[in-house]
């Protein structure tokens, strides 16, 4: 009955014209072939590549906003201090400059690779398998899961500090490079002597 009821319902309320179902059928096709998990394609999905990338998927999705608004901070900060214009602002919102459309396509793929998925790998080790082993733990036996709670807590603050040291010693590091070289910048120096 419901196999009969659902595709009734979706004709019903899409609009009329054809296209609008070749989305679910290419998605059915794409299910059959794959649910028999033969063929080149099936073994690439089954590299520890992609199965890495599977288990860091939803980490992914969670930080990679984060990650973005980190980075236009920091450009818009190291434009601030260079005087160089890395940000601007369409409809209200602030975008990296990066050249032309098609000029910032590669190096914006290419960056947010090389940052979100490191970043989610991290996330995924520290907050999501504990949190998923400990939510484990919490149906076996309650106190063991406050003990898991418990080290959780204790190794996110232990990550918390080291990272919030090494943001500040990093911060401490640019700013002070900055400096010198505005300092030699305005004394019209030859460079920077080390």
């Amino acid at each position: 009955m419901a196999c009969a009821y659902r595709p009734a319902c979706f004709a019903a309320t899409t609009p009329p014209g054809g296209t609008q179902y070749a989305f679910p059928i290419l998605a059915a096709i794409v299910i059959y072939v794959f649910s028999f998990d033969q063929g080149a394609v099936s073994a690439v999905l089954r590299s520890s590549a992609l199965q890495k990338l599977g288990l860091w998927s939803y980490s992914i999705y969670m930080i990679h906003t984060f990650v973005f608004q980190l980075i236009k901070m920091i450009a818009s900060f190291f434009g601030h201090k260079t005087h160089i214009e890395l940000v601007g602002w369409h409809n209200n919102e602030k975008l990296m400059l990066l050249g032309t459309p098609g000029q910032a396509l590669l190096p914006s793929l290419i960056l947010s690779v090389v940052l979100v998925v490191p970043v989610a790998a991290l996330t995924y080790r520290w907050i999501e398998r504990p949190a998923m082993d400990a939510a484990r733990l919490r149906i076996a036996s309650p106190v063991t899961w406050l003990g898991a709670v418990s080290a959780t807590s204790g190794a996110v603050a232990i990550l918390r500090s080291r990272v919030k040291s090494l943001v500040l010693s990093a911060g401490r590091s640019l700013a002070h490079g900055l400096d010198a070289a505005a300092a030699v910048s305005r004394r019209g120096g030859a460079g920077i002597r080390t």
